[in-house]
């Protein structure tokens, strides 16, 4: 009987037809892969490494080591402000290297866009070229990597490869041989970039309309707080240290939490007086009102007057002004 149901339900087109929906399929496993974007500022040079079971500092300065053996150890380093690169470990590894460490603001990418904009060209890259697990060592992960090092630069037609080495580097793509030679005048090219970079900057600042310069905060201003998300200035505390790069960590009020803001995203609470770090300074009170009594000098009188359309007409009693008034109405309609 079952299967005679069955089969008379199967062979219904109506049936067929107006069936409910399939049920939703689960949703995929997603697994995290860590990787780390070591770019040149100047040159455009990118740099990926993948950890496999985690980015602890130890494996960071394992990869920034070979690095720095590899391209010399940079000036400054600009970082996302992470724990593994903001340690003990990482401060010593960097300060044995000479390294000046500088972190991005929070909540204000533009601080360190030159990174931002590694990761973005890391993801590009990575995507669909990664083996197993996340895996860089493959033969498309290599090419593509060739391939963005070999790409010229917007602004100055040279390659990050040209700029850092001179040359082109092979990446299975067929060029002319030429392209291969070392450029003799690959310095005045570092110099071009340098200039084109500096344009760049200052035609993005005309962009914007005039810059102003904020005035610097001193320890114990009350200022203002902007909540990135919101663009509400909602918030108040005090300026409990100054930190280089425009940057100030603050004592919110009510919290008590020790937040590491930009200068754009603090505002002096004017009449406000200046109080010592981690304190708040009361309020003054406000002025009385002067009243009544208070004022004891004479009331001010108006003067009137004549108008000086009337100077052609003579003066007189108000009764006289307005009968001249009419007559001077009366003649301009009837002309």
């Amino acid at each position: 009987m079952e299967g005679d149901l069955q089969h008379h339900r199967d062979s219904c087109s109506v049936c067929n037809t107006h069936s409910p929906s399939q049920p939703a399929e689960p949703p995929p496993h997603l697994r995290v892969r860590l990787y780390l974007a070591y770019a040149d500022r100047l040159t455009g040079w990118l740099e990926i490494a993948h950890f496999v079971s985690g980015a602890i500092s130890s494996k960071l300065a394992t990869v920034l080591r070979r690095y720095f053996s590899r391209w010399g150890a940079p000036e400054s380093v600009s970082t996302n402000g992470g724990t593994n690169l903001t340690s003990e470990e990482m401060c010593n590894f960097f300060g044995r290297w000479g390294v000046e460490r500088r972190v991005a603001s929070a909540h204000f990418p533009q601080s360190n866009g030159r990174a931002e904009a590694a990761i973005k060209s890391a993801k590009r890259l990575l995507r669909a070229n990664t083996g197993a697990g996340g895996s860089l060592d493959t033969d498309r992960a290599a090419v593509a990597l060739l391939q963005y090092l070999n790409t010229p630069l917007r602004g100055i037609n040279k390659s990050p490869a040209q700029l850092a080495m001179g040359r082109q580097l092979r990446d299975g793509v067929s060029v002319h041989h030429q392209h291969y030679k070392v450029d003799i005048c690959w310095q005045q090219a570092l110099r071009a970039r340098e200039r084109e970079a500096a344009w760049q900057q200052e035609a993005w600042a005309n962009r914007q309309g005039t810059p102003r310069t904020l005035t610097p905060l001193t320890l114990g201003s009350q200022v203002w707080v902007q909540e990135p998300s919101t663009r509400k200035w909602d918030r108040r505390g005090v300026v409990t240290e100054v930190r280089p790069h425009r940057q100030y960590t603050l004592k919110l009020e009510g919290s008590g939490r020790l937040p590491l803001r930009n200068r754009r995203h603090l505002r002096p609470i004017r009449g406000a007086s200046l109080a010592p770090a981690g304190t708040t300074a009361s309020p003054s009170p406000p002025e009385p009102c002067p009243t009544a009594q208070q004022n004891t000098g004479s009331r001010p009188t108006r003067r009137i007057r004549q108008p000086p359309w009337m100077a052609d007409y003579v003066s007189g009693t108000p009764l006289q002004w307005m009968l001249c008034v009419c007559v001077y109405v009366c003649a301009y309609v009837r002309a």
